[in-house]
């Protein structure tokens, strides 16, 4: 291995954890304001409970699902170990989450917490059943 390859190899270890944050932020921008401007197009309000309840479950749901596919996709090896592992992460996380919003009452936070957790879930069970493949880089 030569000595760029073996820097870039480390660089995106070190580096799939935070690029994985900003993309599921990301993904979690784009879903919730598309959604917002067209509900709001349409007419539909969306403080209303079947439309905030359709926003929060797709970002949020689209937040856990980039999270684990972005992490995934960055490492240079073991794809499908890092995707259980990074699916454990989200799952862990969102179950301290949960604990304070059940606590306060806050029951859109819990919906935002099962979405995360179903949206990483469901991107770590396509890639045991191989629906999603990673290439070798």
């Amino acid at each position: 291995m030569t000595e760029q390859k073996r820097g870039l190899y480390i660089l995106r270890w070190i580096g799939f954890i935070p690029a994985a944050f900003l993309g599921a932020w990301l993904a979690w921008l784009v879903v919730f304001y598309l959604n917002q401007l067209t509900m709001g197009v349409k007419g539909i309000d969306t403080n209303d409970f079947f439309p905030r309840l359709t926003v929060e479950v797709l970002s949020h749901g689209a937040m856990g699902a980039a999270f684990v596919y972005i992490g995934s996709n960055i490492v240079p090896s073991n794809q499908k170990i890092v995707t259980y592992l990074l699916t454990v992460f989200v799952l862990l996380i969102a179950g301290f989450l949960a604990f304070p919003a059940v606590l306060q009452g806050d029951w859109w936070a819990i919906v935002g917490v099962i979405a995360v957790s179903s949206g990483a879930g469901m991107v770590a069970y396509q890639v045991s059943e191989k629906e999603i493949e990673f290439s070798n880089h």
